[in-house]
């Protein structure tokens, strides 16, 4: 059974877009560093439990991704433990996915191909749907060639 997770209070959740929105601005000029102060700003916005709130839930994933395309692996692999709490589980869908996207990126073509595998095995194309193609195009290939 999945548990109910809690909406921010309005006051807490206008801080925490506006800083997001900042956070992606700054990410956007390249200045890293603010942008990386930004989310984890936001982040310390949500209450504790911070994994009760659907934003502790949103804001780890975003943390997966920034960290995930600023190639700061340890600290996208770090995040991948959070978001992986707030799904329940390390074997969710969206975490395994997000968990290959991170492998990939970090050059572990092995490790990406094994969660892929499982992942398009299960059930085919559908669950990199939302994602680059590159991802879909690698699993296939490794497919094809008899390897996952």
């Amino acid at each position: 059974m999945t548990k109910e997770l809690k909406e921010l209070s309005p006051a807490a959740e206008a801080t925490l877009v506006a800083l997001s929105k900042q956070a992606r601005e700054a990410e956007l000029k390249s200045n890293f560093e603010e942008a990386e102060r930004l989310l984890l700003a936001a982040w310390a916005v949500i209450p504790e439990p911070k994994l009760d709130y659907i934003r502790g839930q949103i804001s780890s994933v975003s943390m997966v991704k920034f960290y995930r395309d600023n190639a700061r692996f340890e600290k996208a692999r770090d995040w991948l433990e959070i978001m992986s709490r707030s799904y329940g589980s390390p074997t969710d869908p969206y975490v395994m996915l997000l968990s290959g996207t991170v492998a990939y990126e970090a050059g572990d073509l092995e490790a990406a191909a094994q969660v892929f595998g499982s992942l398009y095995a299960e059930d085919g194309a559908r669950p990199f749907d939302a994602i680059d193609p590159k991802y879909l195009t690698f699993i296939k290939s490794r497919v094809r060639k008899g390897r996952k």
